[in-house]
């Protein structure tokens, strides 16, 4: 149902996100969360302590850390990873509880799975699986509200404080899909099928998010529920039309298919100019110590999961040249390099496949 949901809405948008570079505009640096530590809510009552139970929460845990670090579910359905699936504890790093509290009162249980993200790259390296870097992923602005017996809510970060079953934000976090919410609750957006909303363009010029969601859920006297959601862009034209009529048997049900709806969406350009290793000369000039050598291979080895490899070819005189093979867009890999405020950009040619940088004084000690 899901998988044919999301056909439906790309074919009715007629793959319009594609023209807005999803992927594209939002390369700024933010910390990323902890992409290999899923977190599963428990509440009071509910146990997996038996062997059988803890098995089943373990592989629903690696479906979904694959699925994040991809931005599709379309990685759930490759043989390798089926076989993967199968043997879930082999990338289990560790794992623990911990308690679920609001305000102070213990309502259930976090059971955390760290998985091995060294085994991890391995694995997606060997089979030449695509991730999608968390760098590249655009912050939504969430604007939810609720409808019930005529009473409107706006969910905001307070009001969800006090609403734990309405709460949207692990399902994002889960996913790994970077949002912000609006504590104001002034303008507030709802989805109601306009082509383009002012308020959205006003709203967004003081915000840093790349998109705005709004959604509403509706309360039915006879216990149901009605959903719709609309995405946004910046400018305020509407990027996914207006969906509605859905209903789930819970609020999770509704956001963990709109999240993925979004993560798929917002991942598309990206995997699709990405399902290729590239390889890059790297050259470095004024290397003249063995630390200033340690920490360049330190730093290329980080920038992960971009560059899958380096490896020190030579070193003549003060030049360090490295190897390196690296996944997705070559101006991406050259971005983040040039991050780097030591280095300075003296060349670079795409068409040979060669970039070259002097080290410049900085203020590590290491000069």
């Amino acid at each position: 149902m899901r998988s044919f949901l999301l056909r439906g809405i790309f074919i009715a948008m007629g793959w319009c996100l594609q023209g807005y570079a999803l992927a594209e505009s939002s390369v700024v640096e933010r910390k990323p969360p902890n992409l290999f530590e899923i977190k599963v809510l428990q509440e009071d009552g509910e146990s997996v302590r038996s062997t059988a139970s803890f098995d089943a929460v373990l592989q629903d845990a690696m479906k979904r850390v694959l699925t994040r670090l991809t931005g599709s579910e379309d990685i759930l359905k490759q043989a390798d990873v089926i076989n993967l699936l199968n043997q879930p504890k082999t990338w289990l790093k560790s794992y623990r509880y911990e308690p679920y509290e609001i305000e102070g009162v213990k309502v259930g249980t976090y059971l955390i799975f760290q998985f091995d993200e060294g085994r991890l790259y391995q694995t997606f390296q060997k089979h030449g699986w695509v991730s999608w870097p968390y760098q590249n992923r655009p912050t939504t602005l969430v604007m939810g509200s609720r409808l019930m017996a005529g009473t409107l809510v706006k969910l905001t970060s307070q009001n969800l404080d006090y609403a734990a079953n309405m709460d949207f934000r692990h399902t994002a976090e889960q996913l790994g899909l970077p949002i912000e919410l609006d504590d104001t609750g002034q303008t507030w957006v709802y989805p109601e099928g306009q082509n383009h909303s002012q308020a959205v363009a006003d709203r967004m010029q003081s915000s840093p998010a790349d998109y705005l969601l709004s959604f509403q859920v509706e309360s039915l006297v006879n216990g149901r529920q009605h959903y719709k959601w609309q995405l946004f862009s910046r400018s305020g034209e509407s990027v996914i039309p207006l969906v509605k009529d859905m209903e789930f048997d819970s609020a999770n049900r509704f956001y963990d298919q709109v999240f993925l709806t979004l993560i798929q969406a917002y991942s598309a350009t990206y995997r699709q100019q990405a399902d290729f290793l590239g390889a890059v000369t790297l050259r470095f000039e004024n290397i003249d110590s063995a630390a200033k050598i340690t920490r360049l291979e330190t730093l290329l080895r980080k920038i992960k999961p971009m560059v899958h490899q380096v490896k020190l070819m030579s070193l003549k005189g003060t030049r360090a040249t490295f190897e390196a093979d690296y996944q997705g867009s070559y101006t991406h890999l050259l971005a983040r390099l040039q991050a780097f405020e030591f280095l300075k950009l003296v060349d670079d040619n795409a068409l040979i496949g060669r970039i070259d940088f002097q080290w410049q004084v900085d203020d590590s000690g290491v000069q």
